[in-house]
């Protein structure tokens, strides 16, 4: 599975729309055997803002690219609640020190 998000390992941040342009649809991600999948995850501290705009970039300029349903990335995901997951995986994330923001 890939991450495209700001804390999980190995993942991305992707917060701006030339840099999902630049990285996910300029070389798109292929999988490594025809059984697997590329899916990707979009999440921002709520996934409220950040994270749902930068998905729905990604699905608007693959559309713009492919014709569906031949898509580079068919499946796109936001992570319900955000960071709501750090403290129950508190130990797959970098930094380990999240702060909230202060908005509730």
């Amino acid at each position: 599975m890939f991450w495209v998000s700001l804390t999980s390992q190995g993942a991305l941040n992707l917060h701006q729309e030339d840099r999902v342009e630049e990285f996910l649809l300029k070389t798109p991600i292929i999988p490594s055997r025809p059984e697997k999948r590329v899916i990707l995850i979009f999440h921002c501290e709520f996934s409220s803002e950040r994270g749902p705009r930068m998905c729905l970039f990604g699905k608007e300029r693959d559309r713009a690219l492919n014709d569906y349903p031949k898509l580079y990335y068919p499946e796109l995901y936001i992570l319900k609640g955000g960071y709501n997951i750090f403290p129950h995986f508190q130990s797959h994330c970098e930094p380990q020190s999240y702060r909230p923001s202060g908005r509730t």
